[in-house]
């Protein structure tokens, strides 16, 4: 920058000149420069120095600063403005001042044109405003039309190499087809190559099909090549139509911004554009949320409308088994009392007819009768007691109570001992399953592999359940293992191997899951536990 600062004595010096000194003197460096550099370089520059007018041509000085009339160009600073305008014409951008390119009868701007000669003096080949993106997409351009130019250029190279290629061909292709004719001539001049029949050879005939082949690819190729060429010519029209339109486009249009409000402008467009796109994905995503929110608001509401009516459905259940375990007692209880009534009309009946005059006697005081064991427990199964039966007789309510005695055990009560007395066996299937404490800790689980078939007995005067490995072994040996029926708590459970599944357990004990095959089976087996155990059986 220093080298090219001017000197400012002689500046000074200069000012008090007059002004045709500065003229005179920029016309000897036009002449000096052009004498230096030849004739080319030395027109640019000429061209450069000087611009005419209506008046003629006169030298015009590219340092010129309003109201500073000492500006001379040095033959170096001569040289740089040639090469700066023939960088500016090879480009077809015109120069910076906005004058058209290749118009040198133009006036150019004082300014803009002092500014850009001393810009490319310091080394600096932008704008003054320093536009780096506006150079560097001038020199990307004028590389692509290199580019370009360079593949139109290959592109025609290869053409004409198949044209060369397709007349040397048919070139050939001619000379062999007039030796073939030739060697025929020969041949029938001869008398030879005929067949019996009158007609050409066969080799003759393969010959000519061989001809008549290569003569379709040859076509084929040819076709292939123009079809190739046409697509290239059209390609080349449409760029050529392309870059006139983007000339043209480039001489009419209004001047740029400055690169500063260029550059400004773009960031403000991209800022925007990333506004609105993350404002859409804002939306979506929100819309996105808002649906799974609903749906699952929906799916709550369904899953509780679901547990709502199913444990309505079991409240209503549980409710129709409380009414029918209450009615099933208050039949039992009424029909065990009906029993005992029809018993005693049946013993004084007879003792009213022997005896029609009773002397009167102090009663004697009656034993107090046994204490009558609790009704077995009622199973779901079980139909309903009959209604009691109704009363025909009423002698009984007239005989004395001085003649009843204490009632024996009815036929249930019988029944439903010896029942207990008799027990049950049978084979069920037995998977290891629970383990309760006596001090009421939390179940804990035992898992075995298999289930396993065992020979299970019900022992009715011990009251202890029993399983062996088969019947033998039932009275022989030891059992594998055995509970109290006193302290079991049987409860059905769901499993998914087999559906008559319950859970056996007692405190202090190693519980385990038995299943039946049937469902009568295992009602059975539970009603026949139940006689043993105060606990309730559980089933489902």
């Amino acid at each position: 920058m220093s080298r090219f600062k001017r000197n400012t004595s002689s500046s000074n010096a200069a000012a008090a000149a007059p002004k045709s000194r500065s003229v005179n003197s920029s016309s000897e460096v036009a002449l000096s420069a052009r004498r230096s550099l030849g004739s080319e370089e030395g027109m640019e520059m000429t061209d450069v120095m000087t611009h005419r007018t209506s008046q003629g041509t006169k030298p015009f000085d590219f340092f010129a600063v309003p109201g500073d009339d000492d500006n001379e160009l040095t033959v170096d600073e001569a040289k740089a403005a040639a090469e700066f305008r023939r960088r500016t014409l090879s480009n077809s951008e015109g120069d910076t001042n906005g004058a058209t390119a290749g118009s040198p009868s133009e006036p150019v701007r004082k300014g803009s044109a002092t500014k850009t000669i001393r810009n490319v003096l310091v080394g600096n080949f932008f704008n003054s405003d320093g536009n780096e993106e506006e150079y560097q997409k001038r020199q990307q351009e004028q590389e692509a039309k290199e580019e370009r130019a360079r593949d139109l250029k290959a592109i025609a190279e290869r053409g004409r190499q198949a044209k060369m290629q397709l007349a040397d061909l048919e070139k050939k292709r001619q000379e062999e087809e007039e030796q073939r004719v030739k060697e025929a001539d020969e041949r029938k001049a001869k008398g030879m190559g005929k067949s019996k029949e009158g007609g050409l050879s066969l080799m003759e005939r393969r010959r000519m099909e061989f001809d008549r082949q290569a003569e379709e690819q040859e076509k084929e190729q040819e076709k292939r090549l123009e079809e190739i060429r046409q697509k290239k010519a059209k390609e080349e029209e449409a760029a050529r139509k392309r870059e006139a339109k983007e000339r043209e486009n480039r001489l009419n249009r209004e001047p740029a911004e400055s690169s500063f409000q260029l550059l400004a402008s773009w960031k403000q467009r991209e800022k925007e554009e990333r506004k609105a796109r993350e404002e859409q994905e804002r939306k979506e995503r929100e819309a996105r949320e808002e649906q799974e929110r609903k749906e699952r608001e929906a799916r709550e509401e369904q899953e509780r409308k679901e547990r709502e009516a199913r444990e309505e459905e079991e409240r209503k259940e549980r409710e129709a088994r409380e009414k029918e375990e209450a009615d099933a007692a208050a039949a039992a209880s009424a029909m065990d009392t009906q029993l005992r009534i029809d018993d005693e009309e049946k013993e004084i009946t007879p003792a009213v007819q022997a005896s029609p005059m009773p002397t009167p006697s102090p009663p004697a005081p009656a034993p107090a009768p046994a204490p009558a064991p609790p009704p077995p427990a009622p199973r779901l199964s079980d139909p309903p007691p009959p209604p009691p039966p109704a009363r025909t007789s009423t002698a009984s309510t007239s005989a004395p109570a001085t003649a009843s005695r204490p009632p024996g055990p009815s036929a249930e009560e019988l029944e439903l001992h010896n029942r207990k007395l008799a027990g049950m066996s049978g084979y069920l299937w037995k998977k290891g399953g629970s383990k309760r404490a006596s001090d009421g800790s939390p179940l804990k689980m035992f898992t075995r592999r298999n289930w396993k078939r065992r020979f299970f007995l019900l022992d009715g005067p011990t009251g202890a359940l029993c399983y062996y490995e088969k019947e033998d072994d039932a009275g022989v040996i030891p059992p594998l293992g055995s509970l109290p029926l006193t302290e079991c708590i049987v409860q059905e459970i769901k499993h998914k191997s087999y559906k008559h599944c319950v859970l056996v357990n007692a405190p202090g004990r190693e519980g385990f899951k038995a299943a039946a095959d049937t469902r009568s089976d295992l009602e059975e087996w539970c009603e026949a536990i139940s006689l043993h155990t105060p606990n309730p059986v559980h089933l489902d």
